[in-house]
């Protein structure tokens, strides 16, 4: 899947773009594998190629009575 990435108040760099992509599309019991970054100077943003995969180490909370 693709996610267009707004790099403004950043450096720009492929590295931003990763961090902010991942930090927006995280979710409890995934992870997100980046493929490719494709930055768009012109527009101050980033193409992020990714998918989520399922994280092996996610214990979801348990639900009670509170």
């Amino acid at each position: 899947m693709e996610f267009i990435v707004d790099l403004h108040g950043t450096s720009e760099t492929k590295e931003d773009a990763k961090a902010k992509a991942v930090k927006l599309l995280k979710k409890p019991g995934s992870l997100v594998k980046i493929s490719d970054v494709v930055l768009n100077p012109s527009k101050h943003s980033a193409t992020v190629t990714y998918e989520l995969e399922p994280d092996p180490d996610y214990v979801p909370p348990k639900r009670g009575r509170f």
